[in-house]
């Protein structure tokens, strides 16, 4: 399945996402993550701020790492502490790791 942005969720696996999926917006708020990994292994799923270097867009400062053991699914919820990234976000998801991230846009 592709990365796809769906409403105020963006959902992200490694199949389509190898070097890294981003989502480019201005004082971008993360209020939960849902990460699963498959029955292969343990998955994670690398957090970033989106960076853009010579006009390409890049993984900037890791915020977040999440880890999940093997078939299961772990919810993160942020709701009282939610994280913003002021460019926007570049996630990079494990082998057998799929993420949905609950976005909250400024504006």
């Amino acid at each position: 399945m592709a990365n796809t942005l769906n409403g105020n969720t963006f959902y992200v696996d490694a199949t389509s996402s190898a070097a890294g999926s981003y989502l480019e917006s201005k004082d971008l708020i993360v209020e939960a993550f849902i990460v699963s990994a498959a029955a292969a292994g343990s998955g994670s799923i690398a957090i970033h701020d989106l960076s853009k270097s010579n006009g390409a867009f890049a993984a900037g400062d890791l915020k977040l790492n999440i880890s999940v053991l093997a078939s299961t699914t772990s919810v993160l919820s942020l709701d009282k502490v939610p994280i913003t990234f002021p460019n926007g976000i570049w996630v990079v998801p494990a082998a057998n790791t799929t993420a949905t991230l609950i976005l909250r846009f400024k504006g």
